[in-house]
């Protein structure tokens, strides 16, 4: 049976009538046949038992399809991400725990009907660019045996590749979820730093670690990070360092102007033609390109290893470093007792270097919307990375090691390949809190490069591309809405003026109480949170563009105001909710769980 491969695949698949069940255990028979570890596939450290694959599928019984977008799709995890009841390894053996609570971002992804396989392989304590620091295996290349995977998520990104899960996580702190991408033909995600939780990441540098999503076209990466991102009260439930915001989204239609380095540093002819290809595309879709120095970026990412910025690394995994050095990769523990040469003044000194250049690296965006840069400088063997295990894994994070200390956010692409057959990628990168902003560049760059998915997996197709109209989030704010400006309703025209666009129908959790306000014109309810005799209320989602808010926050009267609610789904959006006092008087008609319920009763 030829099995799905994209977000699109799926929903077409099961729309004919496949059920999850029969699919998934095509998918999970596949990997547990190939094996994992050193006896089996290097991608895959540890594949659970089907037992715990039926428990998830159970859970998905309980799901409600129309609001489950990665209903019955199949992923997997690098192995420094938390499921419960699995071992974690962070590819270090003598490390392992079993897992007491499932990663945030998992459970999310699982929430909205997605089914974890697997975990996969990773340069261990996700310390290295190359795919091959692991005791589980060295990861190859899917197009060619003899070329390196990339890394630190390397078995995440294989396996995608291959097709054997349709997206999966990695991680992200210095380009472990961009590089492996370039190499391997694939979207790499990675978010604004703190838009995605990292609770349940075995940390490398707790500052900087971003959690990371590979997927075989943009479509689904779109999908993917809308459902991964923690909304704010996620967000105040645990520690933070960085602080995104959301930004409006650029229009891909206007004139769109990306920087491209001035000297790429590149290190072999075809890596150089291929990424003069990449510029002509730029300017195939219409898009003005003009040359970045990239000193002030190059001079920042030296901070990440040459600095005391390290340190970080070995405060993850001090305590194992002092029980059990021996179980250390050697140039993982390279790399991490570099930290010893540094002070506690240096840290702080390297800090304020970091953030006085970031003024000059943040003002290349005054001319430009994106800076397109190659992926990786060069594409190693797996022989190269052995002869300069260290030299060769640091040239190649030239173009990824600063975007985490800047707060930035990029987005790995397919771009063509090179006269040797071999994938080459591009990245586009942006400031903080514009990630779907990349994804709407970075769908029409897909769609128009029309590369094959994968490693030759199948032909790019239309469905495999989101048309505007269709997609599912933009950079705004969530706000629910529960009587007068319900579609169809009198004041739906105030949403309509705002450009919002609608995102879904749902019902609070059982914890309110709905009442008709007496007084109010045109007629509208008032939702209150209760501690008992509460009931689900219908309400209507939409997306509003930021630039728009302040002038539909300025249209609701009193008593009504904007506060936060909590979905049947148990995810948290903005949403109208009224003084106490106006309730004192008014009816209470939570038991037609709706406004639109209510108003029919009484025609």
């Amino acid at each position: 049976m030829k099995l799905p491969l994209t977000i699109s695949d799926f929903i077409a698949v099961y729309k004919n009538g496949a059920e999850p069940e029969a699919i998934i255990r095509s998918f999970w028979e596949r990997l547990s046949k190939m094996g994992a570890g050193p006896s089996g596939d290097p991608a895959l450290i540890y594949i659970p038992p089907w037992d715990e694959i039926s428990l998830q599928l159970q859970s998905l019984k309980e799901i409600d399809k129309s609001q489950a977008p990665l209903y019955g799709i199949p992923f997997v995890v690098k192995d420094n991400i938390d499921v419960r009841g699995w071992p974690t390894t962070a590819a270090c053996p003598s490390f392992a725990y079993s897992a007491e609570v499932t990663a945030q971002v998992v459970t999310k992804l699982q929430l909205a009907g997605a089914i974890v396989l697997a975990k996969t392989n990773l340069d261990q304590f996700a310390t290295g660019l190359v795919g091959t620091r692991s005791p589980f295996g060295i990861v190859k290349n899917p197009f060619d045996d003899a070329y390196i995977c990339g890394g630190s998520s390397s078995g995440s990104a294989s396996l995608v590749s291959r097709g054997l899960a349709c997206f999966s996580l990695g991680t992200d702190t210095a380009g472990s979820g961009r590089i492996p991408a370039g190499f391997c033909n694939l979207v790499g995600t990675k978010p604004t730093p703190g838009l995605v939780s990292t609770r349940g990441v075995v940390p490398a540098c707790k500052t900087l670690d971003c959690v990371s999503f590979f997927t075989l076209c943009v479509q689904d990466a779109r999908v993917v990070l809308s459902v991964a991102i923690s909304d704010l009260k996620e967000q105040e439930q645990e520690p933070r360092f960085s602080y995104p915001t959301n930004f409006p989204r650029w229009a891909p239609s206007s004139d769109v102007t990306i920087g491209i380095p001035q000297n790429p540093l590149l290190f072999s002819s075809s890596y150089k033609e291929a990424f003069m290809k990449a510029v002509d595309h730029v300017e195939a879709l219409g898009w003005r390109a003009i040359p970045i120095d990239m000193t002030p970026l190059f001079e920042i990412a030296k901070e990440l290893y040459d600095g005391p910025w390290v340190a970080e690394r070995y405060a993850a995994i001090e305590e194992h470093i002092h029980s059990s050095p021996s179980s250390i990769d050697s140039n993982v523990l390279s790399v991490i007792n570099k930290s010893k040469a540094f002070s506690a003044v240096q840290a702080f000194k390297s800090l304020y270097e970091i953030k006085f250049r970031a003024v000059e690296a943040n003002a290349i965006f005054q001319t430009i919307d994106a800076l397109l840069v190659p992926t990786a400088p060069e594409h190693p063997t797996i022989q190269n990375i052995q002869d300069d295990p260290i030299g060769r894994n640091a040239s190649l994070g030239t173009y990824t090691n600063f975007v985490n200390l800047l707060g930035w956010s990029a987005l790995a692409l397919p771009s063509g390949f090179t006269e040797e057959e071999k994938p080459f990628g591009v990245t586009l990168i942006a400031p903080g809190g514009h990630d779907f902003s990349l994804l709407e560049l970075g769908e029409l760059w897909h769609r128009n490069c029309r590369l094959p998915l994968g490693s030759n997996l199948r032909p790019f197709t239309d469905p495999d591309w989101a048309p505007k109209q269709a997609r599912s989030h933009s950079d705004g704010i969530r706000i629910a809405v529960v009587g007068a400006h319900l579609e169809g309703m009198p004041l739906h025209w105030q949403i309509k003026k705002a450009g919002a666009s609608f995102l879904r129908k749902t019902f609070t959790s059982k914890c309110y109480g709905l009442f008709s306000l007496q007084n109010s014109i045109p007629p509208k309810p008032g939702l209150k949170r209760v501690t008992a005799g509460g009931n689900e209320i219908e309400v209507e989602v939409y997306d509003f563009p930021l630039s728009s808010v302040g002038e539909f926050l300025s249209q609701i009267p009193h008593p009504l105001g904007l506060g936060t609610i909590e979905l049947c789904d148990g995810s948290w959006v903005k949403g109208f909710i009224c003084e106490p006092i106006a309730l004192e008087e008014a009816k209470d008609i939570t038991s037609f769980k709706g406004w639109r319920a209510f108003c029919s009763s009484t025609i």
